[in-house]
């Protein structure tokens, strides 16, 4: 059975979206955990003598690779809020010329 329910966007939904695009993932989530990154370092003999020949370079790199990965998701919630503003900018207009308007 199909769905009866009838479901409208309108442009503040949009709007609604891009903002929570941009404050809940851009800068709160990746924000969040790119200020984490530095205190996952391990100074110093933190792995220990041997852990240090063996682990220390790959672990930088691999610090290094997750904050690559953020800046990534950065880069593609930038694009995500590019494309709402635009949605949202021609959604308004389309609101606009689908009103009806009266003379008198």
């Amino acid at each position: 059975m199909a769905n009866s329910r009838e479901i409208h966007i309108t442009s503040g939904c949009i709007a609604k979206t891009r903002d929570a695009v941009k404050t809940e993932i851009r800068e709160d989530l990746v924000g969040y955990v790119l200020n984490m990154i530095p205190d996952t370092n391990i100074g110093g003999g933190g792995f220990g003598r041997i852990g240090n020949l063996i682990i220390a370079s790959d672990y930088g790199r691999a610090q290094g690779r997750g904050v690559g990965y953020l800046h990534d998701v950065r880069g593609a919630a930038d694009s995500w809020v590019e494309g709402l503003t635009n949605c949202e900018r021609n959604w308004v207009t389309a609101e606009n010329l689908s009103m009806v308007r009266y003379r008198g």
